[in-house]
């Protein structure tokens, strides 16, 4: 076997690429990246001697690939950089484990799995993007931000029941009406079950979105408790979905151009179309006209 032991803690301010062999590790090491650490390896990352290790990252981890790195006996593993899936599988599997995020889990075609008993801590400003699978078998408690896709995406969250909170925001871009990953952003479930929805919901767009639909969310439960959109759009729950509507921009309409006396009393203005607009310009308060002003 091609095994690699550590038994010293290790910082790495460089580059540390890992491409083959089991690390096994000894004497409770402490592990802290401001670099980059590439992963390619389908190989474990554990202990040697039922002793356990902490990670700090505060540059940039980058699994790729195909296979699966599994990270074994970590009692905390702290993210304040950036954790790229962009293939494989990027594996937390032994119970007790904690997994920090206070920076930016970023998804291109990878998956984040946690196993039973391992507990993802997804904290205030922190970012959970792009487009993959973040699966996890236990604990999630969710404070920050989920933005799927890299402008546009889909993004799987599966095993969690409740992957919102009161406290957490999602992200949602329209680009165009491809549909989505290419024409707009989505979260899905692709397990069978459901995510019961919470917190808020910011939907933004990029110029010149045609009206339609876009279905942004699949496989939920209740509703958000903030919703932000641009103009012209509306949501609705249908069926588990969760579905914008861009309507086209009313044409408006206002009575032809008149002249008053600058003594004439101040009067309401009326006439414009469609109703329910507000009025503005010099001399123009609440909706009325003042000459004298």
């Amino acid at each position: 076997n091609d095994h690699k032991y550590l038994g010293a803690s290790l910082t790495n301010n460089g580059t540390m690429d890992w491409q083959a062999g089991n690390i096994l590790f000894f004497n409770s090491p402490v592990i802290t990246n401001t670099g980059l650490w590439t992963i390619t390896t389908s190989s474990a990352f554990g202990a040697y001697n039922f002793t356990q290790a902490n990670i700090t990252n505060t540059g940039t981890i980058t699994k790729s690939g195909v296979n699966t790195a599994s990270f074994f006996d970590i009692t905390t593993f702290l993210n304040n950089g950036t954790v790229n899936c962009n293939g494989g599988a990027f594996r937390m599997v032994t119970s007790g484990s904690t997994f920090n995020n206070n920076g930016t889990l970023s998804f291109n075609g990878g998956q984040f799995l946690g196993e039973s008993g391992v507990v993802f801590n997804h904290n205030p400003n922190a970012i959970i993007k792009g487009s993959g699978t973040f699966r996890m078998y236990s604990l999630f408690t969710n404070n920050g931000i989920i933005a799927p896709g890299a402008s546009p995406g889909i993004l799987a969250i599966n095993w969690i029941p409740q992957p919102f909170s009161a406290n957490s925001i999602v992200d949602i871009e329209a680009l165009d009406k491809s549909g989505p990953s290419t024409g707009h952003d989505q979260i899905t479930r692709t397990d069978g079950g459901a995510m019961s929805l919470a917190g808020t919901l910011n939907v933004t767009e990029s110029p010149g979105v045609a009206p339609g639909t876009f279905t942004i969310i699949t496989s939920s439960t209740s509703t958000f408790s903030t919703i932000n959109l641009p103009a012209c759009y509306t949501s609705q729950y249908n069926a588990g979905n969760v579905i914008l509507t861009k309507s086209a921009p009313p044409v408006m309409t206002c009575p032809a151009n008149s002249s008053v006396c600058i003594t004439t009393a101040p009067y309401a203005l009326t006439g414009a179309t469609p109703p329910g607009g507000v009025y503005s310009g010099t001399g123009v308060s609440g909706g009325n006209f003042d000459p004298a002003t």
